[in-house]
């Protein structure tokens, strides 16, 4: 039984499924959880390449299967991302169902889900980007709606993951054609600099991130933070994936100090940009390029503690990131836009919206008891004998946090005025406090997610031995 090929015939069945559902849209995001979640589990358990007896049946499960003279392969180096990426998903459509998306969010979700599983078992793996490419247009569909009409989005986002697909395809074919080792310095940075480009689109580092700005303005904000976290993570296992491969770009000994310099200037960016901002979508999206540039610190300390550590914020950013901006959209729906002018006075007619989007907020910016935070404090120490500099990032990171938390707790309660209240049913309820719950619990017993992080990590045995 040919695992990937099984695995994408029964997430197609469940698009197909969700999309006869969508007119109940509820419905339809639990069952494309429920089926997502039910695979991830397979796709982690699942005995690859070894006989066995179920029922009486002797069955195999086979890790390859051939398509277009490429090959997409489960095995110990992409089982835990590819699980992970199910995973995240199925948490994104329960997510999406508390967020006002419309109805083919859940049916595209699962569709894009199948595209970048298949991306991260392609082999070789640089050749995916045409399957990056074509899920930045299944994001075009999803960002674009009646009541969000995304045409500057539309255009962005297709032009710099184009260029992305090229840079990456381009470094493809000079690793498979010319040939690239440490002995050939000058293809090396060539080839560096190709699949910087395309590492940078999918991580949204400035300026590929100009799509966000439009993208915040004319799409649902979860839809576009969704896509986001989906890209970034995907950026970032690649980015993983390609240190472990490659020996010669390993041993350059400026990569790693790159990656930690971007991560400081998307920092710094970031927080900078976001203190103008009037409108709250745009600083979600300058806030998960400030907790992508602390990630991509992490990375570079060039360590086996540091790679844990990005895996780990990985997986912590996630919940306090949803919390945040479907908070947003339930305020957005009471006030009717996210300017600073609507939203003023806005916790007086959604208190708990407002709450619960402060403590989304918090989340994001790793302050303490949050996910995030331990991961962060973790960096301190290596940080400090690698680059200062860093830790006056990670320092200035919880400083611009706490200003925009402190500015927006300000606006939200400013007003005198006492609308009439509303509040959450009971489903909506139970997500968000599930989602401060589990960011509580990550942020006071880390040791929770540590060792299954690891796991996600298991096939990279150059960089995590």
């Amino acid at each position: 039984m040919n695992v990937p090929l099984l695995i994408i015939l029964l997430s197609v069945l469940i698009s197909l499924i969700t999309a006869v559902n969508r007119t109940r849209p509820r419905a339809s995001a639990w069952i494309g959880a429920g089926g997502l979640l039910l695979l991830g589990l397979f796709i982690w358990l699942a005995p690859l390449e070894e006989a066995f007896n179920l029922a009486g049946i002797a069955l195999k499960f086979t890790n390859q299967f051939n398509i277009l003279g490429r090959a997409l392969v489960l095995d110990d180096t992409t089982r835990g991302f590819v699980g992970f990426i199910y995973a995240a998903s199925a948490f994104l459509l329960i997510a999406g169902s508390n967020a006002n998306t419309n109805r083919l969010f859940t049916p595209l979700g699962v569709f894009m889900c199948i595209i970048l599983a298949s991306a991260l078992m392609m082999k070789p793996f640089v050749y995916a980007a045409i399957l990056i490419e074509i899920s930045a247009m299944v994001a075009v569909v999803m960002l674009v709606a009646p009541e969000y009409p995304a045409r500057r989005t539309a255009m962005r986002l297709i032009f710099v993951f184009t260029l992305a697909m090229m840079a990456i395809l381009t470094a493809g074919w000079m690793l498979d054609v010319v040939g690239v080792t440490g002995a050939t310095p000058g293809t090396a940075r060539w080839t560096t600099g190709l699949l910087a480009i395309g590492m940078a689109v999918m991580l949204a580092v400035p300026p590929f991130h100009y799509w966000l700005s439009a993208a915040a303005d004319e799409s649902n904000p979860f839809v576009v933070a969704a896509f986001l976290l989906l890209s970034q993570t995907i950026g970032l296992f690649f980015l993983l994936r390609f240190l472990d491969t490659y020996e010669w770009l390993r041993a350059q000994p400026e990569i790693f100090s790159a990656i930690r310099t971007a991560g400081m200037g998307m920092v710094w960016f970031s927080g900078i940009m976001s203190l103008g901002q009037r409108r709250l979508a745009r600083i979600i999206m300058y806030g998960m390029i400030a907790d992508l540039g602390i990630l991509l610190m992490a990375v570079g300390l060039g360590s086996e503690g540091g790679f844990a550590l990005a895996l780990q914020m990985t997986a912590a950013r996630v919940p306090g990131i949803v919390l945040w901006v479907a908070s947003l959209t339930y305020l957005i729906r009471v006030v009717g836009d996210d300017l600073v002018d609507r939203l003023e006075g806005a916790a007086h007619r959604h208190k708990y919206g407002a709450i619960f989007m402060l403590i989304g907020m918090s989340a994001s910016f790793g302050f303490p008891f949050s996910a995030t935070f331990p991961s962060r404090w973790a960096m301190l120490e290596p940080m400090a004998g690698i680059d200062r500099f860093g830790i006056l990032t990670i320092m200035f990171g919880w400083v611009f946090g706490g200003a925009i938390l402190l500015r927006w707790f300000v606006l939200l309660w400013r007003s005198e005025k006492r609308d009439r209240s509303e509040g959450f049913v009971i489903g909506q309820w139970a997500f968000m406090i599930g989602c401060a719950a589990l960011i509580l619990l990550l942020g006071m017993f880390p040791q929770i997610v540590l060792p299954w992080v690891r796991q996600v990590g298991d096939g990279l045995q150059q960089i995590l031995p």
